[in-house]
């Protein structure tokens, strides 16, 4: 790494980051060296593994017995490939584990091969360095789902499977399938930082931090990597570890639930959203809130869905002092009103009419029904004198005047 003047190492290897596994358990080794007995010291190391294991725990699922460091004097040749071998080979078939190194690397141009220094490094002493070659062969007999290697270290180029895209897409379907990855933050000599966090590292923290929902590698590296590049001369790049096993997915950092933030994304007015929040949150001050607004919802939306007059009667069953109950009632009678003067039409009698107009003294077609019932009196008066003439009988013309509302004699 390179301080904001110097580098982090003879050509540096820089640091691993880390990332969460679904149905199997999340695993963490962090390896930080500020503090070389041989060579120049470094700023953040330590400071940004134990950021990230931090951070991890905090909102990414890792439990802290799955979180473990190496950092300076034990950060020893012997003792991080002990630890790479033991880690890697205890692993279950559905555990995910993230590496990070941060710490001084080596290129060496005549093997064209990478190295990680261990704190007791000397220079130009390659012996005593950590390959590259041996890191990728011992992830490579992991039999865990996914490794995720993250380095700050130029040691990638030996490494990465370049031309592998897919920062967006399904991730269950990344996640389902194995995966060795390298994100490694340049490709050359990178820097360090001043006292705080690398560039790298922060941002990492910072898109991890920042994050809320479940992402993956490909797509935290497109993030982190334009964070880099607009402010430092620095290009990190993330890519398949090469001959190590990996079979197509990617490392996917699962947030935990948040109730607070569940919450703010939860939509109020969605019966769905609100079980599906209570579902996640079923014990938090905000499930008590979600509680108390799925009885008004349901009501609410039983009431607006209600179309036919059963309808509104089973909302009225199911919510006796709901508070639409007097808007159902007044949409019960006009759905009434309206389909008994659809029957009165099409009988078409003076009964029909004067039923109506019993039934609904109140009713929308009162004065229509007034209307066809005058209407209708006198076409009857007319075929009842009409008759009358034409038989001249005592009983027609009793008739005629009944229908006529005249006196009889």
């Amino acid at each position: 790494m390179t301080q904001p003047s110097a580098t982090k190492g003879a050509k540096a290897l820089r640091k691993e980051e880390h990332n969460p596994l679904t149905s199997g358990a999340n695993h963490y080794l962090g390896i930080g060296i500020i503090n070389y007995q041989h060579v120049a010291r470094l700023n953040n190391a330590v400071r940004d593994v134990q950021a990230l294991g931090q951070l991890l725990m905090k909102h990414y699922g890792f439990e802290e017995t799955n979180v473990n460091y190496l950092l300076d004097e034990e950060a020893t040749r012997r003792k991080i490939l002990k630890t790479l071998r033991s880690r890697c080979t205890s692993l279950k078939p559905e555990d995910n584990l993230l590496i990070y190194y941060s710490g001084h690397g080596h290129w060496d141009a005549t093997t064209k091969s990478g190295y990680w220094m261990p704190v007791e490094s000397e220079p130009h002493e390659i012996e005593d360095f950590v390959p590259n070659v041996q890191v990728r062969d011992l992830i490579k007999a992991a039999p865990c789902r996914h490794i995720l290697l993250i380095s700050d270290s130029c040691f990638s180029g030996s490494l990465l499977v370049r031309g592998t895209k897919g920062s967006f897409g399904a991730i269950e379907t990344w996640d389902s399938s194995t995966s060795r990855w390298v994100f490694a933050s340049g490709k050359g000599e990178v820097l360090d930082g001043d006292e705080g966090n690398s560039p790298f590292a922060k941002a990492i923290l910072w898109t991890l931090e920042e994050n809320h929902t479940d992402l993956n590698i490909a797509l935290l590296a497109d993030l982190v990597t334009k964070q880099v590049r607009f402010n430092y001369d620095q290009h990190a790049e993330a890519a398949p570890l090469q001959g190590a096993g990996h079979e197509g997915g990617q490392f996917v950092f699962r947030r935990k639930a948040s109730p607070k933030k569940d919450w703010e994304g939860t939509d109020k007015k969605s019966i769905a959203s609100l079980e599906a929040f209570l579902v996640r949150h079923p014990e938090n001050v905000y499930a008590n809130e979600a509680m108390k607004l799925l009885p008004q919802l349901k009501e609410e939306v039983s009431y607006q869905l209600s179309i036919t007059i059963e309808d509104y009667l089973d909302y009225l069953r199911l919510y006796p002092s709901g508070r639409f109950q007097q808007q159902a009632r007044e949409k019960i009678f006009v759905l009434e009103d309206e389909e008994a003067w659809q029957h009165a039409l099409s009988r078409n009698t003076r009964s029909a009419f004067l039923d109506y107009q019993h039934r609904f003294y109140y009713g929308k077609y009162v004065v229509e029904a007034s209307k066809r019932l005058h209407t209708r009196q006198y076409q009857e008066e007319e075929i009842a004198w009409i008759n009358t003439k034409e038989t001249d009988t005592e009983q027609v013309l009793e008739e005629y005047l009944k229908i006529s509302g005249q006196p009889q004699c």
